[in-house]
């Protein structure tokens, strides 16, 4: 017999997947600019992105220790330059594969860290990213209500910045969040919102 809610769950999963499928190819051809960046260059600065976002958009599907190791090298570089806002992003991606690896305290602990420099910097997607970290004891509890207070609070700073890329992940962070909650309507208003983010862009 068919379960219409495991099918509405199944197309909400599909609509996320694809609404996420460009932001992901964009990462993609980032880190092939920095890399091509860093050989003309060599730029220290140049170098800790490229860290970074290989490790968020390469390792972090593939090789969670060395995913680690080049965020824990992009802080320690950021530190030896004094680039702040290096080091809050290395800080904020530790705290990622912190959480991965299954060490939500230490995850937490780095990101109470990155946030208060996150905002004061300005540095919009680590801010998102550290509100999306806080909301995790809250999943892990079933508190659904609580952790979607934190993906709100993501979505209203990245919004007040007009930041669409980020607003389409908060947008799909809610989505999802009402889906593990069974709220399909609500989950489905969010989903459509973030999609039509990823039609407008893409």
């Amino acid at each position: 017999m068919k379960n219409p809610l495991a099918d509405q769950k199944l197309f909400l999963l599909l609509v996320f997947l694809l609404a996420c499928f460009q932001p992901a190819m964009a990462q993609k051809n980032n880190v092939d600019s920095l890399t091509k960046a860093y050989q003309k260059n060599k730029q220290d600065t140049t170098l800790v992105k490229l860290l970074l976002e290989r490790s968020a958009s390469v390792y972090l599907q593939t090789n969670v220790d060395s995913g680690m190791l080049s965020a824990r090298k992009a802080f320690d570089l950021s530190r030896k330059i004094h680039y702040k806002k290096g080091e809050v992003r290395s800080l904020a991606t530790i705290a990622t594969y912190r959480n991965i690896m299954g060490e939500l305290p230490g995850s937490l602990r780095e990101t109470f860290k990155a946030l208060p420099d996150a905002i004061r910097i300005n540095d919009i997607r680590k801010a998102s990213q550290c509100s999306n970290t806080l909301r995790l004891p809250y999943s892990m509890l079933k508190d659904y209500k609580k952790a979607r207070e934190n993906y709100h609070k993501a979505l209203a700073t990245t919004e007040k910045n007009h930041n669409d890329d980020l607003s389409l992940i908060e947008y799909n962070n809610l989505s999802r969040n009402f889906l593990d909650a069974n709220q399909i309507d609500s989950a489905l208003w969010y989903t459509n919102k973030g999609y039509g983010i990823a039609i407008k862009k893409h």
